[in-house]
């Protein structure tokens, strides 16, 4: 059974339903969804805005840090990336009333499941399933693909463990005493890939992600994010102000958070 430092609580932080897709991508999720040219969902005026700020292939398993902006959390949240910005990478497990469990990737994409005579039934015609067993959800989708969650039992409740490609391959997940990601690595051929997360230690940018590095044999991109601090009228405290990519030490991209 996996076990942590670090506590967080129970998260009751979803997006509104969506109808559920084979796969956890936006790129084709949720399907047949009819969205104006802002681009707004008219099912449920979700704004339909997200950005890859890192990405890398390869692995078995795509993987990066994409943000989606979810203006249809039924909390305003701060997941650490600045107040309703939801990282892909970072799905995770809520436990909402009735018992329903749900495990969410984006604004888009969400698996729901009730507990019906001690196994979990998926809601909305997912062909996803989910257990529970020795302290981790284990959400296993039609192709073979797994993620793993700690349950609502453990001092990281709902957090991601890690994440298993079709053939096997393994990205993990290790936390920082701030009960956020500290660095999602993973191996295949000899070749070891990290994502480095380095949070702010005060002020606006306190507990929230600052850099994230991405390195194979040395460091290959680098995103940097600033924070409103509140004192003017362009965003209140936390919210992401810019942000800045780096390839290979040369600066790539710089574009306004909000």
């Amino acid at each position: 059974m996996p076990t942590s430092s670090s506590s967080a609580p129970v998260s009751p932080v979803t997006p509104d339903p969506s109808a559920p897709c084979d796969c956890h991508c936006s790129c084709c999720c949720p399907p047949n969804t009819k969205k104006s040219g802002e681009p707004i969902r008219y099912d449920n005026g979700q704004i339909e805005f997200s950005q890859t700020d890192l990405h890398s292939e390869g692995f078995g398993l795509d993987w990066g840090h994409t943000r989606y902006y979810c203006n249809r959390l039924n909390v305003d949240t701060d997941f650490g990336n600045g107040f309703d910005w939801m990282v892909e990478q970072w799905a995770y497990a809520a436990l909402l009333p009735g018992g329903i469990v749900a495990i969410v990737f984006s604004p888009d994409v969400t698996y729901w499941f009730e507990l019906v005579g001690g196994s979990y039934q998926p809601l909305c015609g997912a062909k996803q399933t989910l257990t529970d067993s020795d302290g981790l959800f284990t959400l296993t989708f039609p192709n073979g693909e797994v993620w793993q969650f700690y349950d609502f039992t453990s001092s990281l409740p709902g957090k991601l463990y890690q994440a298993i490609s079709p053939g096997g391959i393994v990205t993990s997940v290790s936390y920082g005493s701030n009960g956020l990601p500290w660095q999602i690595q993973r191996t295949a051929a000899g070749v070891t890939e990290t994502y480095g997360y380095s949070y702010g230690l005060s002020g606006a940018s306190f507990n929230r992600v600052i850099t994230v590095v991405l390195s194979r044999t040395s460091d290959v991109a680098q995103v940097n994010y600033e924070y409103h601090d509140g004192t003017d009228e362009f965003g209140s405290l936390g919210d992401l102000k810019t942000v800045a990519t780096w390839i290979n030490g040369c600066a790539l991209s710089q574009n306004l958070g909000r």
